[in-house]
């Protein structure tokens, strides 16, 4: 699995699973830069930034969208087999949310906008600039005992021409319609918050559940 995981990526692979390693196993990181300075991580910061900008490189500019989409299903279809399925339910759980990601002073970063994020204090609106980030994710059964944890599926920037709950529909619309992945024909449940139950979410396949 892991040698399938490295062939998918096009460029600098070896420098991309030194970062996934340096990820998963981070112990005193707190910002990107210091991923380089994890014991995995066998490289220069600089290799670090290379290889996040090479990570997804589009072979036709215009057709970005759908192959970062097709390079997001190759990966689901990797982790496939250890995928946590479902036992005391009848069905997949999925959830999928917004979050932002603010860049408040890049001005020169690209159809970046103002998003919405929460904020204490008293009388403030709760908007931020910068980007938004629709992020659908596997909710697997839990022990009560045990903390709950999620696996994502699919991350996806919500443009400013677009809003979170069409960026929200494609992400479902695609995975649903995979004829490899078991949520082709499984009953699978997406729970959402109540900003997701418009019309625009609920159209097309039947299957699909958008829970407030």
């Amino acid at each position: 699995m892991r040698q399938a995981l490295y062939n998918s990526f096009l460029l600098r692979a070896y420098a991309l699973f030194n970062l996934l390693d340096s990820l998963s196993g981070r112990q005193r990181a707190q910002s990107i830069a210091e991923l380089s300075l994890e014991s995995l991580y066998e490289r220069q910061y600089s290799s670090l930034y290379d290889a996040v900008d090479c990570f997804f490189t589009a072979k036709k500019p215009d057709e970005a969208a759908k192959e970062r989409q097709e390079k997001a299903l190759e990966r689901i279809k990797i982790l496939l087999p250890i995928l946590p399925k479902p036992s005391r339910h009848p069905f997949w759980l999925t959830g999928i949310d917004a979050t932002p990601a603010l860049r408040p002073y890049a001005r020169t970063l690209s159809d970046h906008g103002v998003t919405y994020h929460p904020n204490p204090a008293p009388g403030n609106k709760p908007i931020g600039v910068g980007h938004s980030y629709s992020v659908l994710a596997l909710l697997p059964e839990h022990e009560l005992q045990t903390p709950p944890w999620v696996i994502p599926l699919s991350c996806t920037r919500i443009p400013t021409h677009q809003t979170a709950n069409q960026v929200a529909a494609a992400q479902m619309t695609t995975l649903l319609n995979d004829a490899d992945l078991p949520f082709n024909t499984e009953l699978t449940v997406n729970v959402a918050d109540s900003s997701y139950s418009i019309p625009s979410c609920k159209e097309g396949r039947p299957k699909v559940t958008i829970q407030a």
